[in-house]
């Protein structure tokens, strides 16, 4: 895989992120589409470390108005945010014209679904208790848990 193929790789990703994460903000397709993509570029063209943890917090940042309950879309986010991270961190050491062989990547493959699979199946739990369960407390609660487990299993990224 080149390097041109992964920056066109975070393209697609930040600009997916930032489309899912950009709904709970408001205003109409074509300029949170328009946004998306520009968010996708610019993290494209700066794959260094500050630019797609910016757009991963600020994504995160869209769902706080979304406090009332467990919005089902961090169950994507979360995925996309990750995938973000990892792939801008190949794009930024590996040189648009060299290629890096895929079974360097599979390493990285294997803990991003470990990872993911931990994350999710919490995720889903937290949803179906968020579904039966009205207390902001017990949301609180499982949205920390998410997000200690979060920090404890992606502590080597």
């Amino acid at each position: 895989m080149g390097g041109a193929a992964l920056r066109v790789a975070v393209l697609v990703v930040a600009s997916a992120y930032a489309a899912l994460a950009l709904t709970f903000v408001g205003g109409d397709l074509a300029t949170r589409s328009a946004v998306a993509v520009a968010v996708g570029a610019l993290v494209a063209w700066r794959c260094a470390a500050p630019a797609p943890h910016v757009v991963v917090v600020l994504g995160g940042l869209a769902l706080a108005g979304e406090a009332t309950s467990f919005a089902p879309v961090v169950l994507a986010l979360a995925p996309l945010a990750h995938l973000l991270l990892r792939v801008a961190w190949w794009a930024s050491h590996v040189p648009l014209a060299a290629r890096v062989e895929l079974r360097a990547l599979l390493p990285d493959a294997r803990r991003f679904v470990v990872v993911q699979g931990a994350v999710q199946a919490v995720g889903v739990v937290l949803l179906l208790v968020a579904g039966t369960v009205t207390s902001p407390v017990v949301l609180a609660v499982g949205g920390a848990a998410l997000l200690a487990l979060t920090v404890v299993l992606l502590r080597r990224t």
